[in-house]
């Protein structure tokens, strides 16, 4: 084999003036492909990426065999192009017992060269139907050192390939919808470069989701009502059963939050997670309020019954009084809403003026029309009212973010 000068690309004819451009044709195969990373935005697939091109140099007679192949020895006796990957975040060769490379030079000069590559590859997400987004993630390849002058990509009739082993277990892929598109990119400084794109389309899966995420904070949201059903004067249960399960769907959104990114806008899964835990926390404050007026009204029906006692007192000595037979003494008594009033044309004798105290001002105010049964009622009107307004709430919800 002659050694050639790996710096001077393939020109493939003697002539300066009709040199052209190489023409390298790319594809990459994935054997393996790690889940999608949602919080760092990332995806690691393993691959080996293929290339072909013309060396005439290379050309050799058929007699002495059908095609060369080596390995790394090889590939260090050629001229290789110097292609990478521009939305990599990490990339290795993979090894095994050796470095997973190979060369194949045919006698007419074209060569195929093949490497296994592990790459970690950044993949920017629109994250505002999470979790039910799609996603497309790029493998981006660019020339390095060579421009469109000396060197254009161009993908193969199969860019991108797959194994039959490769899944996800949280997206799936679809295999037969990649979109393969070349570009060119301009520096001011070294000119433009030939490139090429692949996009892969993830879709996520939603059973995952609904079991770990909605099911359970539907659950929680449920057992909220519990409360309505409870007496309004058991305050442990009440206030331990609202406690506990409006700190334990913060708890359950804390865990959900953290395996996403920090993002500025509002997703999905926030909608659901924020109207569920306002849920739980109105539930949570219909019990102070139902309490505050079940005591209340219990205070009103006790000073209610005082005042019936005292107006049935006070009736029983106003009619003991002994009328006297003179005209200008009389006795009269009226009956209002209020306790009873007295009028004297004289001194009635034995009638203390204690026993006529007046009602308190406030039993003239809003407070004073509380009842106990107002608030059993509030109680039973929640029981209707929380779960028509979960279930419109999951209408608009799954409506508007479900894909279809």
């Amino acid at each position: 084999m002659v050694h050639l000068d790996k710096i001077e690309i393939v020109t493939n004819t003697n002539d300066i003036e009709q040199r052209t451009a190489v023409a390298m044709k790319v594809q990459v195969e994935i054997g393996y492909m790690g889940d999608i990373d949602t919080k760092k935005m990332t995806f690691e697939i393993h691959a080996t990426f293929r290339q072909w091109w013309l060396d005439e140099r290379l050309v050799y007679d058929p007699a002495m065999g059908s095609k060369v192949v080596g390995l790394k020895s090889l590939r260090d006796l050629i001229w290789t192009p110097t292609l990478f990957f521009i939305n990599e975040k990490d990339s290795k060769l993979v090894v095994s017992t050796r470095d997973n490379v190979y060369v194949q030079i045919d006698p007419d000069g074209n060569v195929y060269y093949a490497l296994r590559l592990q790459l970690v590859l950044s993949c920017p997400m629109n994250l505002k139907h999470y979790p039910f987004d799609r996603q497309s993630c790029r493998i981006r390849v660019s020339s390095w050192s060579y421009d469109m002058n000396a060197l254009v990509l161009r993908w193969h009739e199969e860019c991108v390939t797959f194994l039959e082993s490769v899944e996800l277990p949280e997206h799936f892929l679809d295999k037969d919808d990649v979109i393969c598109k070349a570009f060119n990119s301009t520096y001011e400084t070294s000119g433009q470069f030939s490139g090429l794109v692949a996009h892969l389309r993830f879709r996520r899966e939603i059973p995952y989701y609904l079991m770990e995420v909605y099911l359970p904070i539907s659950l929680l949201v449920i057992g909220s009502w519990l409360s309505f059903w409870l007496d309004v004067y058991a305050v442990p249960a009440r206030t331990a059963l609202g406690i506990t399960t409006i700190l334990t769907i913060i708890t359950s959104s804390r865990g959900i939050k953290e395996s996403i990114p920090r993002v500025s806008y509002v997703k999905a899964v926030d909608v659901w997670i924020e109207t569920c835990t306002w849920l739980v926390f109105c539930a949570l404050l219909e019990f102070p309020f139902v309490n505050f007026i079940a005591r209340r009204g219990k205070e009103n029906d006790a000073l209610a019954a005082q005042n019936n006692f005292r107006l049935a007192a006070a009736s029983n000595k106003l009619f003991q009084v002994v009328r006297q037979p003179s005209a200008t003494h009389k006795v009269s008594a009226s009956y209002t809403n209020g306790p009873l009033i007295r009028q004297f044309g004289d001194s009635v004798g034995d009638c203390p003026a204690d026993d006529f105290t007046p009602p308190p001002e406030e039993c003239c105010t809003l407070y004073s029309k509380l009842t106990e049964q107002n608030a059993k009622s509030i109680d039973r009107v929640c029981r209707c009212l929380f779960p028509c307004a979960f279930i419109i709430f999951n209408l608009i919800y799954w409506f508007s973010w479900a894909p279809m």
